[in-house]
């Protein structure tokens, strides 16, 4: 008994198993070369953000509070590093357990010291505990200073 059956020729076959395999191929190829350089992309600017990083550098002192009884807290930086820098998202938090936000900013150029003053609300700071100072461009070389480094009046 023969079979009725027809298929394609091998022939035929052949090259539609190269051009499904070259098609898959291509869409491969594209796909990882879009994930490559996302994560190319990815490394790159956490590398450039590091080497900012490095770049920063500075040391503060003379920080007071009230010493006038103006409720005014005060301190020198100064930049030591090789790029300029600006200090924001002051943080005060206070004795009884309440938080004062500051929304000044200050750019601190190389070389320069600067002296940052704010004004501490007294109804809602009894006494600071810790002050958080956040470097815009670097947050991983914020300040923070504790109760004990300020001297008060």
């Amino acid at each position: 008994m023969k079979s009725s059956m027809k298929g394609i020729s091998p022939y035929v076959g052949a090259v539609m198993l190269v051009v499904i395999a070259v098609s898959v191929g291509f869409f491969l190829s594209g796909w990882y070369s879009t994930l490559v350089k996302g994560k190319t992309e990815e490394y790159e600017n956490q590398y450039t953000k590091i080497r900012q990083c490095e770049k920063i550098d500075f040391s503060y002192y003379g920080m007071e509070f009230n010493v006038t009884g103006d409720n005014y807290f005060r301190m020198y930086i100064k930049n030591q590093g090789r790029i300029p820098f600006t200090l924001s998202n002051i943080s005060v938090f206070g004795h009884n357990g309440n938080i004062q936000e500051i929304n000044n900013t200050y750019r601190v150029d190389i070389g320069v010291t600067k002296r940052i003053s704010f004004k501490i609300n007294s109804s809602i700071i009894d006494k600071i505990d810790l002050i958080t100072i956040t470097v815009k461009e670097c947050p991983e070389n914020s300040i923070e200073i504790e109760s004990y480094e300020i001297v008060t009046g």
